[in-house]
């Protein structure tokens, strides 16, 4: 597995949640967690997950946010990857991800900033993670604990805060 690209792809997907997710339902966002001993829809051990207190029909936007995040950061998204958007925008939302594309789309617009800064961050510390997990022995990594923080909201509001910060200073130049 080439670790550079699943980074990407898995830093930019969790990226437009988080962000669709600190705009809309900011009480909601936990944070970004690596799970190591659950498997992708893929068959790959390891997920990443963005943390959260139960979700509604109102956080379909931000489901949908993951499409908008894989596009921004590769060009494209990966359908497989989103069949758990999918599969939970349709309990919630009652109609497919497609529908709440664009107002994702327009929350991640308005803070590009914000989640070109979050991502950079994101993909950092999931490369760091993953390249020290992937080293261990398979007796070792059975050791992992179920769940691993990757970023938590506090960081997540510091980049925020770093994105409004550049912006105000971009403004009174």
């Amino acid at each position: 597995m080439k670790i550079g690209m699943y980074v990407r792809e898995n830093g930019s997907h969790e990226c437009g949640h988080i962000v669709a997710l600190f705009k809309r339902s900011k009480n909601k966002l936990l944070g970004l967690d690596f799970l190591p001993h659950e498997r992708a829809l893929d068959g790959k051990q390891g997920i990443f997950e963005t943390a959260t207190t139960p979700l509604t029909a109102e956080d379909c936007i931000a489901l949908a946010a993951s499409i908008v995040g894989e596009l921004i950061g590769t060009g494209t998204y990966h359908a497989p990857r989103i069949r758990d958007d999918q599969v939970k925008v349709l309990e919630l939302g009652k109609q497919p991800i497609e529908g709440f594309v664009l107002d994702a789309y327009a929350v991640i617009q308005d803070n590009v900033l914000f989640f070109v800064l979050l991502n950079t961050q994101i993909q950092q510390k999931m490369y760091q993670l993953l390249s020290f997990v992937f080293s261990l022995s398979k007796d070792d990594y059975k050791k992992l604990p179920d769940r691993m923080p990757v970023v938590t909201i506090s960081e997540i509001e510091l980049v925020y805060k770093q994105a409004e910060s550049i912006l105000e200073d971009f403004i009174r130049k």
